[in-house]
């Protein structure tokens, strides 16, 4: 049984504002032997959607900057994904889970095949965990989990405060009190 919860976290003026929305997912999870995953979902009210996804040494645009044969079932991210349109979009920081789905839900490909194209919808999928491999590890994953995100709304697109929204996050500044020269 799905169970699926859906939260509104931006409000209209919140690009406007410079608002960034931090949300923290905590759940206890039972043991399951059944195949099963936990993904959570960030759907976007966006146009013709383009998506960059940081990686080691820079950033691509997911379709246009993969190669045939690439894998377009799930995206590995190093610290941010954005989905935006022309006039805007969503900077989405996953500090605990560096795997997205894009558009919809493809991570089996025994049982949905290996895609030829990345989904368009504007649809971002954080890929939790799963117990689909049987190697290797427990065939469960019960207990308390909690997983954090960043959002951040935004005018047009801008790499680099993406980029800077990304190290700041996963590297916040850490503030120490000491006496200087003793």
């Amino acid at each position: 049984m799905a169970l699926e919860r859906t939260l509104s976290i931006i409000k209209p003026d919140a690009t406007r504002r410079n608002l960034t929305g931090a949300i923290v997912d905590r759940f206890e999870k039972t043991r399951v032997y059944a195949p099963e995953a936990v993904l959570f979902r960030f759907a976007l009210a966006l146009d013709g959607a383009e998506t960059r996804i940081s990686a080691p040494g820079g950033a691509y645009t997911a379709e246009r900057d993969q190669p045939p044969g690439a894998n377009r079932n799930y995206f590995s991210v190093e610290r941010w994904v954005d989905q935006h349109d022309a006039t805007g979009g969503v900077t989405l920081v996953s500090i605990d889970v560096p795997v997205v789905e894009l558009g919809s839900i493809g991570t089996d490909a025994v049982v949905v095949g290996w895609r030829d194209h990345v989904d368009p919808a504007p649809v971002l999928f954080s890929y939790v965990m799963n117990n689909y491999w049987e190697t290797n590890y427990r065939a469960w994953q019960e207990g308390p989990h909690a997983f954090h995100y960043v959002l951040r709304p935004h005018g047009r697109f801008d790499e680099p405060e993406a980029e800077r929204l990304g190290i700041e996050v996963a590297r916040p500044l850490v503030v120490m009190y000491g006496t200087y020269g003793r």
